[in-house]
């Protein structure tokens, strides 16, 4: 009989899954929450502690431990994260693209301990029970290894990541966006029917204006901004709403690549006990094809702590370009368009898109850091971004908007 904790009470034929899988006659199993309540909103993550028979009759029962993932079913996450097909997208990343990254990394000879080592082995999934199911329900289930016990670990949040875990993230970053470019160069037949088909975005309609209205006004009461810049910080904003909005894929250029989308500190886990520091990504279920530079402001602006942000933004930058560059030379593709002037470019002309996503990202993030009894008794009563802006969200406002201006990015 199996035990089952947390909050995940039944997941159908459970027990025949795992078997299927893990190729192992499962004696009993318990599930227990993974992450902080917070943590994850796209799915339901829990671990599995998993009792097996012995490979032999004489041999003592074993136990293993997996990361279970399975869709959220409450209607307004379900709104909100569509996981009919995002979990779709999830399953075709680990079951579709990363063999595809590693067939072209084995086929063009890249060498072993160069190769990307940046995600998390999946041992199984299924999308539903009903075997010609095209889209996700609720007996959905990803099996993914636990990498904890590995000793990969969370940052955390409310902090971000120092300069080592970043440059750490920003090496495997440049190298996974470098390779599926040269893919689609180099073996354009795999990329069209492993990765390709993956590459639209999913709907990320706004459902609340009114919440995002309030962003609007909040950004006024910012200090040390003149008019003229408030009004195009507004521009800018409005039109990177309507941007992420859009339901179409980026046109090729040199620079659109399968790009994670929401790629912060919470989907990352680093090993400091390793050297170089080692790096895995997850929850891959809003990829799609745009440009390396969504992926690396989000993750610089989103992940960073604020001193080494501040203090080391260019050749953090730097770093990731040379490292894709380097992957690039590699596979003897051109790098014509990969000089530093042209990437930096690339980033000046497009990161302001993502202005309006890392207000409401800091917003987020930083809504329960101010505990005057007034903002508390407000905060239970409402959803992030339903909340006023806080002391602690407008200086994290100012510090971006200080940056992008800083660089030329508005």
């Amino acid at each position: 009989m199996s035990e089952q904790t947390g909050p995940l009470t039944e997941i159908r034929n459970f027990t025949e899954f795992l078997e299927q899988h893990l190729n192992r006659k499962v004696l009993e199993y318990s599930l227990k929450a993974l992450t902080k309540p917070g943590d994850n909103f796209g799915a339901v993550v829990q671990s599995v502690d998993v009792k097996v028979a012995g490979n032999d009759l004489s041999d003592e029962p074993e136990h293993l431990h997996v990361v279970v993932k399975t869709p959220v079913t409450s209607p307004y996450l379900a709104e909100l994260f569509k996981p009919a097909i995002s979990f779709v997208k999830e399953v075709r990343f680990y079951s579709d693209i990363i063999p595809a990254v590693k067939q072209f990394e084995q086929t063009t000879n890249v060498p072993e301990d160069e190769r990307l080592d940046a995600f998390i082995q999946s041992l199984g999934w299924r999308i539903s029970l009903d075997p010609s199911a095209q889209s996700a329900d609720s007996d959905a289930v990803l099996l993914l290894e636990n990498v904890k016990l590995q000793n990969f670990a969370n940052g955390d949040k409310s902090i971000g990541f120092g300069r080592d875990e970043a440059m750490a993230t920003l090496k495997a970053l440049a190298k996974f966006h470098a390779l599926c470019i040269a893919m689609r160069r180099l073996q354009p037949e795999l990329f069209n029917t492993k990765v390709n088909p993956y590459l639209l975005p999913l709907d990320a309609t706004t459902k609340n204006d009114k919440q995002f209205e309030s962003i609007y006004r909040e950004l006024r009461l910012l200090d040390g901004l003149s008019p003229e810049m408030r009004n195009k910080i507004e521009n800018v904003t409005r039109n990177g709403k309507e941007y992420n909005e859009i339901l179409t894929r980026a046109p090729d250029s040199p620079y659109t690549t399968v790009v994670h989308k929401d790629l912060w500190i919470n989907n990352i886990m680093t090993k400091r006990d390793a050297t170089p520091t080692k790096v895995k990504i997850y929850d891959f279920q809003s990829f799609y094809f745009e440009s390396f530079m969504h992926d690396l402001i989000f993750f610089l602006f989103t992940s960073v702590q604020n001193s080494d942000l501040k203090s080391n933004f260019k050749s953090l930058i730097d770093h990731y370009l040379a490292e894709f560059r380097k992957t690039m030379d590699f596979f003897k593709c051109p790098l014509d368009d990969y000089t530093s002037e042209k990437m930096w470019s690339e980033i000046r002309d497009k990161a302001h898109i993502l202005l309006f996503r890392l207000l409401i990202r800091a917003k987020v993030t930083k809504a329960n850091h101010d505990s005057t009894p007034q903002l508390h008794e407000v905060n239970k009563r409402n959803s992030p971004m339903e909340r006023p802006a806080s002391k602690v969200v407008l200086d994290q406002w100012k510090f971006i908007i200080d940056m992008f201006i800083e660089n030329a990015f508005i």
